[in-house]
Parts: structure tokens; sequence; C-alpha cells
């Protein structure tokens, strides 16, 4: 299983980490045409900086999510965008942890 811990440096630059989870969109709750979801993540992956998280992390009590957190300590991430923050810290070193409301406010009115 890989996961996906792909989290936004600055605008513009994404990073995906070796250790990356593409089961989550396949999940039935979504209703994501399979086909569908692989083209995105062959996209993503393609406009992606691939990091290779050097150590593990047990911050979270939800183990996926500790590689999000190591991908975002790996690449120096501004925000981690998940839908899902109960699991995480509200920061992880140079990461803050937003879900995307709170990231589309901080890019505001302008930016989209």
């Amino acid at each position: 299983m890989y996961y996906i811990a792909w989290s936004l440096a600055v605008l513009g630059r994404r990073y995906w980490s070796k250790r990356r989870r593409d089961d989550v969109l396949h999940r039935k709750k979504f209703s994501f045409d399979p086909d569908r979801v692989r083209r995105l993540l062959d996209l993503l992956l393609k406009a992606a900086t691939v990091v290779e998280p050097t150590h593990t992390l047990t911050v979270s009590s939800h183990e996926p999510d500790n590689r999000l957190l190591e991908c975002s300590e790996e690449s120096h991430t501004d925000y981690l965008v998940t839908g899902n923050k109960r699991h995480f810290p509200r920061r992880w070193k140079t990461t803050r942890i937003v879900n995307a409301r709170e990231f589309l406010e901080l890019l505001g009115p302008d930016v989209i």
C-alpha cells in the first residue's frame, strides 16, 4: 500500500511522498470513478516533487496520518490540508495543519 502525502509548501509547489497511500480516493463514500482517480493520481505525481522521508514518525494516534506528517517535515511544508484534523497536532515543525476552508481563507479572495 502506498501513501498519498502531497502537501503545499508554497503556492505552486507540491510534494509527494514515496510512502503514498492512494486508497483514500477509492473509498465507497466518495463514489469516484476508479479510472478518473488513477488519472488524477498520475497527474498529481507528474506535477509533484517526490520526497522520501528519512525517518518514521509516531506523532498521530492514527498511523496513516504519520505518513503525511513525515512528508510535510521532509519538504518543510507551510500547510498540510486535510479533511480530518482530529488526529493531527495544530502544527508540526514548520507545518500548520488546516482544513480546506481554512486554507482557502488563508489564500484570500484574490487567489480563487
